[in-house]
């Protein structure tokens, strides 16, 4: 059994050494400026008005090494979500978004209730977590999820995998760190998550487009 195991991470070590190589091997694109703003392209979501846009301090950006980002409050009746991305233009900095697990308590959040999820979309399956934050008063549902070209995942290790496999297969290296989150009082986090699933179906074909072009 134990052998066995050993034989699995040694696969899985000689697979990613392989890749590396192979990637790093290739030319770099030198046209990764060229997309149109992502900020003008999120802001059009079916039946959800986008309001306040929220500006990152200058440190902030310059820690998370961000190319283009959205933090971006939409509205739908008495219904709101804050959306964040987080977007990269190239491998070499898959990782630089920091995981939410470690930036809310690092604010003062607590966290609590996380969980796994997937959700089937017109774009493909969305593997994403979920999170209950709360800080005094305030209290949130958050989804998140790290982005890898076409493909999702809840964590940065397949994120890295997903990315190179992008770059190999797509010559894409394009991968981001996205969250929406949706304030709530009470228990009622059903019905922030019914809202929050409701943005992401009309939300994520938009986003899609954009990152795979």
């Amino acid at each position: 059994m134990g052998q066995t195991r050993h034989i699995k991470r040694l696969i899985i070590f000689i697979f990613l050494l392989v890749t590396c190589v192979v990637i790093y091997m290739k030319p770099q694109r030198t046209e990764i400026n060229n997309k149109e703003p992502i900020y003008n392209i999120i802001t059009k979501i079916s039946g959800w008005t986008p309001r306040q846009n929220r500006i990152i301090d200058i440190d902030i950006l310059n820690e998370l090494q961000l190319d283009q980002y959205v933090y971006q409050d939409f509205f739908k009746g008495k219904q709101s979500v804050s959306l964040y991305i987080g977007y990269y233009f190239n491998l070499k900095k898959v990782g630089a978004a920091h995981s939410p697990l470690v930036c809310f308590p690092g604010q003062g959040w607590s966290v609590s209730e996380i969980k796994g999820h997937s959700l089937n979309t017109s774009c493909g399956v969305i593997n994403y977590s979920t999170m209950i934050v709360e800080r005094g008063q305030i209290k949130e549902l958050v989804f998140y999820w790290f982005q890898s070209f076409d493909k999702t995942s809840a964590g940065t290790f397949a994120q890295k995998l997903y990315t190179l496999w992008a770059k190999m297969n797509h010559s894409k290296e394009d991968n981001a760190f996205l969250r929406v989150s949706i304030p709530f009082q009470g228990d009622s986090d059903q019905a922030a998550f019914n809202t929050g699933v409701d943005f992401i179906e009309k939300f994520y074909p938009v986003f899609y487009k954009y990152i795979i072009e």
